[in-house]
C-alpha cells in the first residue's frame, strides 16, 4: 500500500474522506436501523429481547477479542507508511492478521461452551442459548474484518469500508434475513443470514489487503517474534482498558436481562441504538483523522497535531448538533416507529442522546492520547471509567429499569471523556476548542428555540416535517452566523469535485 507524502491540501482530502464515511455510514446505518425496525414489527416481543440479549452478548465478545489491535493497526501501520517503510507495514499487517484470527477463533469456542450456562444458568432464558451458538460462528468472522479493515484506513483507503461495512453488510442482513424471514425461517433464519454476510465481509476485506499490501508466501506470512513483542507492549494496554469499558458500557443491557423483564431490554437497545447515531459522525471522521495525527506524531509536527484535533472537534461538533435536536425533541415519535408502547421509553433516549453527544464530540482526545503512544494512560481512564459505570448501573438499574441504564452509561461516559481532555492538555498542551465552535453552537441554539416553538404553536403538524425542519433550519443558520475558513475551503473543494469536467 503506498501513500502519497503529505502537502497543503491534505487537509481537504481529510475532509473529503471522512465526509464520504460518514455519508456512507448514514447511509449503511440508516439500513442498519430499518433492519431494527423491522426485527421488531415482525419478532414477537420476547423474541426480540433474546436477539437484543446475545446481540449484546456478541458484540462484547466479539470487542474485547479485538483487544486494541485495530488500534494497533492504525498508529503502526499508519506510521510505517508515513516514513515510506513499507516492509515495516507488511510486516505489522502479518502480526495483525495472526492474532487476530488466533483470537477471534479461540472466543469462538469459548462462546459456543458456555452459551448453554449463560442462557438457563445466569439468564434463566433457555431461547439464549441457541442465539449464541449460531453468534459465536459469527465471532471470528467479524473480528478478523474490523481488524482488516483497520488496516485498509490506516492508508486512507476508505472505500472498501464503505463497500463492506456500509453497503454489503446491511443490504446483505435485508435481503438475506428477509428471504429467510419470508421462506418461515423465524429468528433462526435471521442469526444464519448474519454470519453468512459476515463470512462474505471477511473473504472481501482479505481479498483486498492481500492485493494492496502486497502480501507474498513464504517468509512474509510468518510472523516475527520482535513484531509480535511490540505490537503486544502498545496494545496490551489498549486491550485491558477495552475489556474493561467494552464490557462495563454493556452492563446497562447484561443486567437489565438479568433483574428486568427481556422485553425491556429491547426497547432499551432501540433506544441505545437510536443515540448511538451520534457517534457515527466521530468514528467516520476518527477513521482518517487518527492516521495523520499518527504521522503528525511521527514528525513530531506538533502544529498540525493541535490543527488535526481542533478540526476533528469542530467538525463533529457541527455535523451531531442537527440529529441530536431530532433527538430529543422528537424522543416519542422515533421510539413510536418500532412500537407504540415503546414510547415509555422517551426520557430515556434523551439522556442517552446527550451523552452520546458529548462523547461524539471529545472522542478525539482518545486518539490524541493512543496516536501518542500513552495507551497505558488510556488503559487507566478505561478501568476507572468502567468501574464508575458498572457500581452505578448496579446501583440504578434495579431500581428505575431503562432510565437508570440511560443515565449510568452517560455519566460515565461524561466523566471519561473531561478525563481525557484534561489529560491531553497537562501532558500536550493543547485543547480542542477554537472560535469556529461558535457558530454551530450558535446555530443550534437558535435552531432548537425555533423549532420547540413551532412544536408548541403547531401541534398538530406531523413531527415527520418539524425534525425536517429542523435538519434543514440548521444549516440555513449556520450559513448566516459564517462558516470557518477551513470548512468554506472544504466546501468549496467538494463543491469542484462534483461539478461535471469540460470534455
Amino acid at each position: 500500500m503506498q501513500v502519497a507524502p503529505d502537502s497543503a491540501g491534505e487537509r481537504v482530502r481529510i475532509g473529503q474522506a471522512g465526509g464520504a464515511l460518514l455519508c456512507a455510514s448514514l447511509v449503511g446505518n440508516g439500513l442498519n436501523y430499518l433492519f431494527l425496525i423491522g426485527l421488531s414489527r415482525l419478532l414477537v416481543p420476547t423474541e426480540f429481547g433474546i436477539y437484543a440479549l446475545g446481540l449484546t452478548i456478541f458484540n462484547l465478545v466479539a470487542l474485547v477479542t479485538v483487544f486494541g489491535l485495530d488500534t494497533g493497526a492504525t498508529k503502526f501501520v499508519s506510521h510505517h507508511l508515513g516514513l515510506s517503510q513499507e516492509a515495516d507495514s507488511r510486516r505489522m499487517i502479518v502480526q495483525i492478521v495472526w492474532l487476530g484470527g488466533v483470537w477471534g477463533g479461540l472466543a469462538g469456542l469459548v462462546l459456543a461452551f458456555v452459551g448453554q450456562p449463560l442462557a438457563t444458568g445466569l439468564y434463566d432464558k433457555p431461547d439464549l442459548a441457541s442465539v449464541l451458538r449460531w453468534f459465536a460462528w459469527a465471532v471470528p468472522l467479524s473480528v478478523m474484518t474490523m481488524l482488516l479493515l483497520a488496516v485498509l484506513q490506516a492508508s486512507h483507503t476508505v472505500r472498501y469500508t464503505i463497500g463492506i461495512k456500509y453497503v454489503w453488510e446491511p443490504f446483505g442482513k435485508i435481503l438475506l434475513c428477509g428471504l429467510l424471514l419470508w421462506a418461515g425461517f423465524g429468528l433462526t433464519g435471521i442469526l444464519a443470514g448474519i454470519v453468512v454476510v459476515s463470512a462474505v465481509s471477511l473473504f472481501w476485506s482479505a481479498h483486498v489487503v492481500w492485493r494492496r499490501a502486497s502480501l507474498r508466501a513464504g517468509e512474509t506470512l510468518l510472523p516475527s517474534r520482535k513484531g509480535l513483542r511490540e505490537l503486544a507492549a502498545y496494545c496490551l494496554p489498549v486491550g485491558m482498558a477495552n475489556l474493561v469499558l467494552i464490557v462495563a458500557t454493556r452492563a446497562d443491557v447484561l443486567l437489565l436481562g438479568y433483574w428486568r423483564q427481556v422485553e425491556e431490554v429491547g426497547l432499551y437497545l432501540v433506544a441505545f441504538q437510536t443515540a448511538a447515531v451520534l457517534t457515527l459522525v466521530a468514528g467516520a471522521f476518527d477513521a482518517v483523522i487518527a492516521p495523520l495525527l499518527s504521522r503528525a506524531w511521527a514528525r513530531s509536527d506538533r502544529a498540525a497535531l493541535a490543527q488535526a484535533y481542533q478540526e476533528g472537534t469542530r467538525l463533529a461538533v457541527t455535523v451531531t448538533i442537527p440529529p441530536a435536536l431530532v433527538m430529543v425533541l422528537f424522543a416519542p415519535d422515533i421510539l413510536r416507529l418500532f412500537n407504540p408502547q415503546f414510547t415509555a421509553g422517551a426520557l430515556c433516549l434523551v439522556v442517552l442522546a446527550l451523552g452520546q453527544w458529548i462523547n461524539s464530540t471529545t472522542t478525539f482526545s482518545n486518539s490524541v492520547l493512543l496516536m501518542g503512544g500513552e495507551s497505558r494512560v488510556v488503559m487507566g481512564q478505561g478501568i476507572v471509567g468502567g468501574i464508575l459505570l458498572l457500581a452505578t448501573a448496579a446501583l440504578l438499574v434495579p431500581r428505575w429499569g431503562i432510565l437508570g441504564a440511560g443515565a449510568s452509561a452517560t455519566g460515565a461516559l461524561v466523566a471519561v471523556n473531561a478525563a481525557r481532555l484534561w489529560e491531553v492538555w497537562r501532558r500536550f498542551h493543547i485543547h480542542p476548542l477554537s472560535w469556529g465552535l461558535v457558530s454551530p453552537l450558535g446555530a443550534g441554539l437558535c435552531t432548537a428555540v425555533a423549532v420547540w416553538s413551532a412544536k408548541l404553536f403547531f401541534a398538530g403538524a406531523g413531527w415527520p416535517i418539524l425534525a425536517l425542519l429542523c435538519l434543514i433550519l440548521y444549516p440555513g443558520v449556520l450559513l448566516f452566523f459564517g462558516l470557518h475558513r477551513d470548512d468554506r475551503e472544504l466546501v468549496q473543494a467538494l463543491v469542484n469535485k462534483l461539478k461535471p469536467r469540460a470534455v
